[in-house]
């Protein structure tokens, strides 16, 4: 799968632009400022129908323009070997964003995610190790829902009930109150933990396998910790969502006086460590870095155990690797890449690796030129 063209309007300090792609590497090339990652954004917008710059797609929006609009066209393969094109398009007129497949308007996001799956590789997921759980929960979030649309549907739900629920907690209400709340909430709750633990130690495996390849020299773990029992699926549903009602009622009383629920896949996390120590409290910076890497990479291969073999987003990642980690990371790339930069110099290490590719220069938000490499 991949990306052929696109065409946006309105994107941030971007002119209006209509882009071809190489098959293989594309390289956005200009100083700071210039509209490198905005492209990266619009792709990641196309693709996920959510930029990973801002919440609000009002920021996307370029000054004085009356809306924002990006339109693409993917390429696949058929069972039989034979190419299938598809169409995407995401727009933002009147504070509403709707999303069209082969100009079909889909009414809901869980509809449109995953058409195109995409990993976005940033310098800022050095969090993904260093930051709040809730980072590591949202990546958890999103790798998922792309594979699994029922998955997004269910956490949708649940963040809604979890809602109601602290209300309820802020307000002291009466026990009779929270019954059928909390009936409901350890419904998707269960649905939710069942996909994780199909999906998740998947993902580790992964991730652990590539943080070798990275630091052959240095073993390190990464470990699902989560409030339920991993043996109750076993035990079939029931026996996790009964779980999960137990836990509720059981700490309500200490939730009345927190305000907010304390147990549920809310509060599920992914914790590293190396030689029984967390990375992220005693890791040094590189291995910190390379952490996130790992887990990004194992997204991917995750995507791709499922059939959904995805695009990469890549902004100025190899400037914080030495030649030998950018040589690995790219020999593991295995599919259509995107990478955005202000150093020239990036490229000709990766094109020692990947020989062939196209350069567009970016200037002021406008491509003022395009070289074929190979």
């Amino acid at each position: 799968m991949w990306l052929k063209q696109i065409r946006l309007e309105g994107i941030r300090n971007l002119v209006s632009l209509e882009l071809s792609f190489d098959k293989v590497a594309n390289y956005f090339v200009g100083d700071n400022g210039a509209g490198k990652t905005s492209l990266l954004e619009a792709i990641h917008l196309l693709a996920v129908g959510r930029s990973f710059r801002t919440s609000r797609e009002q920021e996307v929006l370029k000054i004085s323009a009356p809306y924002w609009k990006i339109t693409g066209s993917v390429v696949d393969q058929d069972t039989q070997g034979g190419e299938v094109v598809t169409t995407g398009e995401i727009r933002f007129v009147d504070n509403t964003k709707t999303t069209f497949l082969h100009g079909i308007k889909q009414e809901k996001l869980s509809s449109y995610l995953g058409w195109l799956p995409v990993v976005t590789i940033l310098l800022a997921d050095i969090e993904l190790i260093s930051g709040a759980p809730q980072i590591r929960r949202n990546f958890i979030d999103l790798a998922i829902s792309k594979i699994n649309k029922n998955y997004l549907k269910n956490l949708i739900n649940y963040r809604h009930i979890l809602i109601q629920r602290n209300k309820l907690l802020q307000e002291n209400a009466d026990d009779n109150l929270y019954e059928a709340w909390e009936a409901d909430l350890a419904k998707y709750g269960s649905l939710i933990f069942q996909d994780r633990q199909k999906f998740l130690p998947i993902l580790i495996l992964f991730a652990e396998k590539f943080y070798s390849v990275f630091m052959p020299d240095q073993k390190i773990t990464f470990e699902y910790k989560t409030n339920l029992s991993f043996d109750a699926q076993s035990k079939g549903a029931n026996k996790i969502q009964n779980q999960l009602l137990n836990l509720l009622k059981t700490y309500r009383l200490k939730e009345k006086e927190l305000g907010h629920t304390v147990v549920g896949p809310h509060r599920d996390e992914i914790v590293v460590k190396k030689g029984g120590l967390s990375i992220r409290r005693f890791g040094s910076e590189g291995e910190i870095r390379l952490a996130g890497l790992s887990l990004k990479l194992a997204e991917a291969e995750l995507l791709a155990k499922y059939h959904r073999h995805p695009i990469f987003l890549l902004d100025e990642i190899a400037a914080e690797l030495d030649t030998s980690n950018v040589q690995k990371l790219f020999g593991l790339i295995k599919n259509q890449f995107f990478y955005a930069t202000t150093k020239f110099e990036i490229i000709d290490k990766i094109t020692k690796i990947i020989p062939r590719g196209k350069v567009f220069f970016i200037e002021n938000g406008k491509v003022k030129k395009i070289e074929t490499i190979g």
